[in-house]
């Protein structure tokens, strides 16, 4: 869900960016038309194609705004938990048996992404039902 969370929010960014930057076009072909530099045969199509642009970017950020209000956020952890997560990962790590680490890896990293040739962006959930779900 937090995943999901920060992709709403990184999308909403860029659609209300978006409706600035198509707002701001809109005014810039008033301007003209206004100030006689721009017939209106030239500005009018562009106006109206920038009018549905802006409607349909105003829908996805009612969309988007709707979706994050609906989407939990994540609560701070216990910090017994946290605790307990803590040393039970160690006692994973300190025995002798590398099953238990891969598998504790594979319960904790969620996903990896490779964004640049040394850029590596691994993502990492925590159990937050039980510690037992580890190894």
């Amino acid at each position: 869900m937090a995943i999901d969370r920060d992709r709403y929010v990184d999308e909403l960014a860029a659609v209300e960016t978006e409706l600035t930057r198509t707002n701001d076009a809109i005014d810039r072909y008033l301007t003209a038309f206004e100030n006689g530099t721009m017939p209106e045969q030239t500005c009018g199509p562009r106006i109206s194609a920038l009018a549905d642009k802006t409607k349909q970017l105003t829908r996805r950020r009612d969309e988007l705004t709707l979706l994050l209000a609906e989407t939990p956020t994540i609560g701070t952890p216990d910090p017994a938990h946290c605790q307990a997560l803590r040393d039970h990962i160690h006692d994973i790590l300190d025995t002798d048996e590398p099953q238990l680490a891969r598998q504790l890896v594979q319960t904790l990293v969620h996903d990896i992404r490779v964004t640049g040739r040394h850029q590596v962006k691994p993502t990492f959930r925590i159990p937050t039902d039980s510690i037992s779900q580890l190894a």
